[in-house]
């Protein structure tokens, strides 16, 4: 077998970071506290969907981060439940009129509803997560997930008894199928290196197309997808979904199959699996929220950079194995660790759709 050192090696220098990845805005640069920032207090409102806050793993990151940073900068932050989630701009409006310093939205339903607000409040800050703006009063935070879905996908191959790993994406959406192409990279890279021949079911790495659809979740789709999956041998799965599917996750603990989480640490979101959850691809949003609320302190939200989530920044990553730690080979988990390293140093770029040569 061909030493992955050497193979991290004979790549470096030659791949270029994807078109993707490009249009994202570099990390923001790490900022300590001082006594300079200390001496104004920042008032920050976390906005929150009408959900259950304390019980969705997404809003406790959010939290989390928020948290820790008034731990260390002078910072006051308070949690705003938005209730009208149909018509929620003028419960946006008057807390624009409540003198807070940073308004941050969390939950996709409340991303446009803020734009539009912040339209019009040009003097107020606000944060939008997974959206590009060019507004000088909108600071965004992205996160590249091709990187760590090709870890995803080196693992799913690695651990994969039947050689067939599969995804598919539950929107027609770039950052989905930035999870999609990583993914199936990852899983050519472990068959370049392993001299394998583990198959995937869903993304066509070379044509870019695949089992992606807004309809999936919606009209049964996902289930007919996830039955010929089953029946084609697939035995890790990696659903690229806004949501998690009960009925994947049953089958897959009835069946003892492995299923890699998207966007959150799935184990977390739902325990009651616990044994099914390999790993997740997940966006750290408590140091992302950190980082940003970071940045407010120190008064750099109108610097030009924006957030951008990464392995290098811990932004981006791989959740704990959890109940499959043990049953992970130590080599892969070695292997893991330096391709981590290698995409870090940018000695390694995914999401092409080529995998590695």
């Amino acid at each position: 077998m061909r030493s992955l050192v050497l193979l991290i090696v004979a790549i470096a220098g030659i791949w270029a970071m994807t078109s993707c990845q490009n249009a994202l805005p570099p990390p923001l640069p790490p900022a300590t506290p001082d006594n300079e920032a200390a001496i104004y207090t920042h008032r920050v409102g976390i906005l929150f969907e009408n959900t259950d806050s304390e019980g969705n793993p997404l809003h406790q990151l959010a939290w989390q981060g928020a948290e820790d940073a008034a731990d260390v900068f002078p910072v006051e932050i308070t949690s705003l439940e938005i209730q009208h989630q149909t018509d929620p701009e003028p419960e946006i409006q008057r807390l624009v009129n409540q003198d807070y310093d940073l308004l941050i939205g969390i939950g996709a339903p409340l991303q446009q509803a803020i734009r539009e607000v912040a339209l019009v409040n040009p003097e107020q800050q606000f944060v939008l997560i997974d959206q590009t703006a060019s507004e000088p009063n909108i600071w965004t935070i992205q996160f590249t997930m091709a990187p760590p879905s090709f870890l995803a996908g080196y693992l799913a191959a690695g651990v994969s008894a039947n050689g067939v790993v599969c995804a598919y994406g539950g929107q027609d959406m770039p950052n989905v199928v930035d999870y999609l192409e990583g993914f199936a990279d990852g899983v050519r890279s472990y068959n370049d290196q392993h001299s394998a021949d583990v198959v995937v079911l869903g993304w066509d790495p070379d044509m870019q197309t695949g089992a992606v659809s807004a309809s999936l979740q919606s009209s049964g789709e996902e289930r007919q997808l996830i039955l010929d999956y089953f029946e084609a041998g697939c035995d890790v799965f990696f659903p690229v979904t806004y949501t998690i599917n009960l009925g994947l996750a049953s089958v897959a603990q009835e069946r003892e199959l492995a299923v890699i989480g998207a966007g959150m640490d799935w184990f977390a979101a739902a325990p009651e699996f616990e044994q099914i959850w390999l790993t997740s691809v997940q966006k750290n949003l408590d140091q992302a929220m950190f980082d940003t609320i970071a940045a407010l302190a120190h008064d750099q939200l109108n610097s030009g950079e924006n957030y951008l989530g990464t392995l290098s920044n811990g932004g981006v990553g791989l959740a704990s194995f959890h109940h499959w730690d043990d049953k992970i080979p130590n080599d892969l988990k070695t292997e893991l660790a330096l391709i981590t390293q290698a995409l870090i140093d940018q000695e390694l770029a995914v999401g092409t759709g080529k995998g590695l040569d």
